[in-house]
């Protein structure tokens, strides 16, 4: 099943403290995202980026894009839909 790059913000927290390797620019937002077309069945947590985290909200619509940390690592984040 290809899941669609579209979705809405379920959920999320501003982190305002650096965890993990991939995390040094604070404040960021993980979120909650339902997948557009599944229901409440396909929800991914990742960062949404390209939007102050003051403008996040539940409901916001999002799209993905891949983000290449490193050479060998690339992963998927959103960003506000358009």
């Amino acid at each position: 099943m290809k899941l669609p790059g579209t979705g809405t913000i379920n959920s999320y927290v501003v982190v305002h403290q650096p965890i993990g390797a991939f995390a040094s620019d604070v404040p960021y937002v993980l979120a909650r995202i339902v997948l557009d077309g599944t229901g409440d069945h396909a929800n991914v947590s990742s960062s949404v980026a390209d939007c102050p985290w003051e403008q996040i909200r539940v409901g916001m619509r999002v799209t993905v894009f891949f983000d290449d940390v490193t050479d060998s690592v690339t992963l998927p984040k959103f960003r506000p839909l358009e």
